[in-house]
């Protein structure tokens, strides 16, 4: 018990057992690192160390706590709790999943190896998250974040999937629709694991080393893909890729897309009816698009789209009409097809 003033614990505090800090003074553990196997401030002020304060167990705060510009590192081998505090740096490790008390404030960076479980609370960090061996979680309508490092796993109902790059992302809906909160990229796997996916008029981007995982794919377990909203897969070199998308225009359909870039695309740059039109190969068939012998120039955007293989129609409209000399009447033209088109 610490009842007045401030009492300095100096030197390395490396043990196993369980420390209780209660009185209205100041316990203060100085700059040295500090491991306990769990921490309970009953009352008072706790100033920890402005190292690195590693804890296996609980920590309970009914006092002060400051964290002295340190680090808390939760790294047990069970499960945890992650008290709300204000954090400086947090570190979580260990076998143990690390659960959210509420809220979680970090001031400085976050880093993350083990499984750690925001449920429907809110994670704010101000520095840097390194999540490289983790995997946060969230189960909140609105709660999740983009990390590109790691995995990040969105598990409940109806979530709002945050704007953003990621490395790993995994959409496990326990119902509703999870929907993109503005344009996400993914550089890893992208794992459908329950639940449709819905662009939600925003672009989804996989990059150069990304897949997507998705066991049996279905009407109700796929990327929803409408209003304009693409699918955007990066390529750098030749390979075959499947666009596991759908539609829900009337009843929902799962319409799965495979491209076969053997050497090419579609249309290099941006569109030009004259100077750089689209270059028409072949109409979809059992929804394979292949572009055989098309050139890919470097630093440039390439886009594949499908087509029917159908001749466009014009129908002009506004004739039959009686003229008088020097009069005139005003034509217009109703063309059906694979747009874009030039006609006279």
């Amino acid at each position: 018990m610490v009842n007045s003033n401030t009492l300095t614990l100096g030197g390395v505090i490396n043990t196993g057992f369980s420390l209780f800090k209660s009185g209205a003074g100041t316990l203060s553990f100085g700059s040295n690192p500090v491991t306990l196997n769990s921490l309970t401030i009953n009352s008072g002020p706790l100033t920890s160390t402005s190292g690195v304060l590693s804890i296996s167990g609980g920590l309970s705060n009914s006092g002060v706590f400051n964290h002295n510009s340190g680090t808390v590192h939760f790294n047990g081998g069970a499960v945890q709790t992650v008290t709300v505090l204000s954090y400086n740096n947090l570190t979580l490790s260990g076998a143990g999943q690390k659960n959210a008390g509420g809220a979680i404030t970090v001031g400085g960076n976050l880093v993350n190896s083990s499984i750690f479980d925001l449920g429907a609370n809110a994670l704010s960090v101000t520095g840097a998250i390194n999540n490289t061996g983790g995997n946060i979680r969230f189960t909140g309508v609105a709660n999740g974040i983009s990390v590109n490092t790691g995995t990040v796993t969105y598990y409940g109902a109806s979530q709002t999937v945050a704007a953003g790059s990621y490395n790993d992302l995994v959409i496990n809906q326990s119902g509703g629709q999870a929907s993109l909160g503005g344009a996400v990229t993914v550089n890893g796997v992208l794992t459908m694991t329950n639940g449709i996916l819905n662009l939600n008029g925003f672009d989804l981007t996989l990059g150069t080393a990304a897949s997507i995982s998705i066991a049996a794919p279905s009407a109700t377990k796929m990327i929803l893909a409408s209003g304009g909203n693409k699918v955007i897969k990066t390529f750098s070199s030749t390979g075959s890729f499947t666009f596991p998308i759908g539609e829900n225009i009337g009843v929902s359909e799962y319409s799965p897309i495979t491209i076969n870039v053997t050497a090419g695309a579609q249309l290099t740059g941006a569109f030009n009816q004259t100077s750089n039109p689209w270059i028409k190969y072949s109409a979809l068939g059992a929804n394979t698009l292949t572009a055989v012998a098309a050139p890919l120039s470097v630093g440039q955007t390439n886009t594949f789209t499908g087509i029917t293989g159908a001749n466009p129609t014009a129908t002009i409209v506004g004739g039959n009409v009686p003229l008088c000399v020097g009069s005139s009447v005003n034509l217009s033209t109703n063309v059906t097809g694979d747009p874009t088109f030039t006609y006279s």
